[in-house]
């Protein structure tokens, strides 16, 4: 499926750092990288989310079974207020990804917000969620009338509003209100 250790040995990393990087169990990697388990689609996504889907493809064993999903260039999610209204709408493009990946649809990264994870330009992978089922500490890609960014969606004091925070530390954490939310959408992976 995918040759951690080649991986790890050309980013330098040791079995422990690997793990704390994706947020698993290190005894578990250690399985996967010898072949005694088999990689879950969970972990297959999260390094896909923190190498991007193309280091990710340079280190896969056997081919993956890809699907379409569509992409949608800049100017087309700059115009839109309603990303909903993208299922409308016939895609310029299409990319294909690997068919363990369950994103929806693929948009251009605007900023360097989120970098180094995701840059400007970046391709990103996202799927449509219901605000009620936000996982705090991942990274979505949050739609407002006002702007779109991306950004990790922490639990705020007011439980009516989501912290937005940035890995690039340029940008200052901000506060916004659930009702100011048109959608969110998870960052499933990126192309970079």
């Amino acid at each position: 499926m995918l040759n951690i250790k080649n991986l790890r040995a050309d980013k330098k990393l040791k079995q422990h750092e690997l793990a704390l990087m994706l947020d698993f169990d290190k005894g578990y990697l250690s399985h996967i990288e010898t072949g005694k388990r088999e990689m879950s689609k969970e972990l297959f996504n999260k390094f896909i989310e923190v190498f991007g889907l193309e280091t990710v493809n340079r280190y896969l064993v056997e081919e993956f079974e890809t699907r379409t999903v569509p992409f949608y260039d800049k100017e087309s999610v700059i115009m839109l207020r309603d990303f909903s209204l993208l299922r409308n709408e016939k895609p310029k493009y299409n990319i294909d990804v690997p068919l363990v990946c369950d994103a929806e649809f693929a948009i251009v990264n605007f900023d360097d917000s989120m970098a180094p994870y995701a840059l400007a330009n970046d391709i990103i992978l996202l799927k449509n969620l219901d605000p009620r089922d936000v996982l705090f500490g991942y990274v979505y890609f949050i739609v407002t009338d006002a702007f779109k960014t991306l950004r990790v969606v922490g639990k705020c004091d007011d439980p009516d509003s989501y912290l937005l925070t940035a890995q690039n530390k340029r940008f200052e954490p901000s506060v916004i209100s659930k009702d100011r939310v048109n959608g969110l959408y998870l960052m499933k992976g990126r192309i970079g």
